[in-house]
């Protein structure tokens, strides 16, 4: 829930509302993020006050005030910079899936459905999912974000077990991520059965992602240490996915700032 209440001299106030708990045709603006028009006269000096609700997430969002221009000229930039990432999501997807159906290797499939996974979320975040897909405020819509989190955080767990061979190179990691599997599986009854859980539920994942991400870190650790061969390119990516991550964790949970549009 994204509200602006704008107050005249008199002390009369106009509303205008926003955000993904609203049908969209409701927003006051047609557009997939959190956008207001506001209409000031030369000399004119008026209070705004803006009201923010949230499901879980830590309240960070940006107060820009930009230009009409501007922020068409911004809008160009960032479609495509959408179009390009997501595309590139696309064409990822479909050519594992290819691998997978060619080779019947689990491991093929698992990285399909992770960055798949990882597409909707980002999708769903993002506010297009709410724009393009589903405009109104249906259970699925408003959980799209936690389900899709929870289906990348299990699914990039079983692509690691599989590149890492946790099963036969550390007994101790493979059964730490089975535990990990099942708390994943205890969020997504809580979504699923309890509403009042679902505030809980992003810092859940967001702490579980992080383990995740150690037991991944511990595991490569435990194959440098007994000089076993291990996949450069698997440990590369994930040191960059490793960063990624933490930054965006930090940023969930107020410890950074998020960047600001310029005017």
């Amino acid at each position: 829930h994204v509200n602006l209440y704008l107050f005249n001299k008199d002390q009369s106030f106009s509303k205008q509302q926003s955000g993904d708990h609203l049908p969209f045709n409701q927003r006051s603006v047609a557009f997939r993020k959190s956008i207001f028009k506001i209409q000031i006269m030369p000399g004119e000096k008026k209070e705004a006050v803006m009201e923010i609700k949230n499901d879980g997430e830590k309240n960070s969002l940006p107060l820009n005030l930009i230009s009409q221009e501007s922020f068409l000229n911004f809008t160009y930039y960032d479609q495509l910079a959408m179009g390009v990432f997501y595309g590139i999501l696309f064409i990822i997807s479909v050519t594992y899936l290819f691998f997978y159906f060619a080779l019947s290797e689990r491991i093929f499939l698992y990285y399909t459905l992770y960055v798949a996974s990882v597409g909707i979320c980002q999708f769903a975040l993002d506010g297009f999912f709410h724009q393009y897909i589903d405009q109104s405020t249906s259970w699925f819509n408003l959980h799209a974000v936690i389900l899709s989190a929870l289906a990348g955080s299990f699914f990039f767990g079983k692509y690691s077990e599989l590149v890492l061979d946790t099963q036969s190179r550390s007994k101790v990691i493979h059964a730490a991520f089975k535990v990990l599997y099942v708390f994943l599986g205890l969020i997504f009854l809580g979504v699923l059965l309890f509403p009042s859980f679902l505030p809980f539920s992003y810092p859940a994942v967001n702490i579980l992602t992080v383990l995740g991400m150690l037991l991944i870190v511990g595991a490569i650790l435990t194959i440098i240490l007994k000089k076993q061969p291990l996949d450069l390119f698997y440990t590369f990516g994930i040191s960059i996915l490793f960063v990624c991550f933490s930054l965006a964790i930090l940023l969930n949970f107020g410890l950074i700032t998020s960047f600001t549009l310029e005017n």
